[in-house]
């Protein structure tokens, strides 16, 4: 990868993608479907939450990405986010205190069973990778699209490729520490006979 940020989304994204199979894979129907409260998210919810919300944005940079190779000028620049940018990102990462209430778009909504969401997850992350590596020969700084809430919201290329991988990191976190609580559904070993 050219560009450095790129290089460290990139890292970002295959990181989440193998947490979230290992997280998958060690967790039963009931657990990935468990939730502490009405009010709380289960782990596929969670996840069905980053679904939704990667497809909002996904074809929105895919458009942008397409505009862009059609472009003769190709520079690449480091990634320099604007101040809201940088606010918006910062206030998504794990880390962040912030409590951000979610627009009723990105609301989970294939169901609170849907077992099929994990695959589906990972079937996304595949296609961010391959537009990650896409990004790489654009400038991330100009190419520019519209947010899914306002069309008067516009984001970088750089900008909305890190809400989505900083998204991703926050849910991921919030699905893990699910398991903490003292009400999480212990594993059951099937007894064979």
């Amino acid at each position: 990868m050219r560009n450095l940020h790129l290089d460290r989304l990139l890292k970002d994204v295959k990181e989440v993608k193998q947490a979230s199979e290992a997280l998958f894979s060690s967790l039963t129907p009931e657990q990935i479907t468990w939730k502490p409260n009405k009010k709380s998210w289960s782990v596929l919810e969670c996840y069905d939450h980053l679904l939704v919300t990667n497809g909002q944005y996904i074809p929105r940079i895919e458009g942008a990405l397409k505009k862009a190779e059609q472009s003769v000028e190709k520079s690449v620049r480091p990634f320099k986010p604007s101040y809201f940018g940088r606010l918006f990102i910062k206030s998504l990462k794990p880390q962040s205190r912030l409590k951000i209430k979610t627009f009723r778009i990105f609301k989970p909504k294939n169901g609170p069973q849907n077992l099929n969401i994990p695959a589906q997850f990972l079937a996304q992350q595949d296609e961010l990778i391959e537009l990650i590596k896409r990004a790489d020969q654009c400038d991330v700084n100009s190419v520019k699209f519209s947010s899914p809430v306002s069309r008067l919201i516009r984001f970088s290329l750089g900008e909305g490729l890190s809400v989505i991988v900083v998204h991703e990191q926050r849910h991921l976190l919030q699905a893990q520490n699910l398991q903490l609580f003292p009400e999480f559904p212990e594993f059951q070993q099937v007894k064979r006979i």
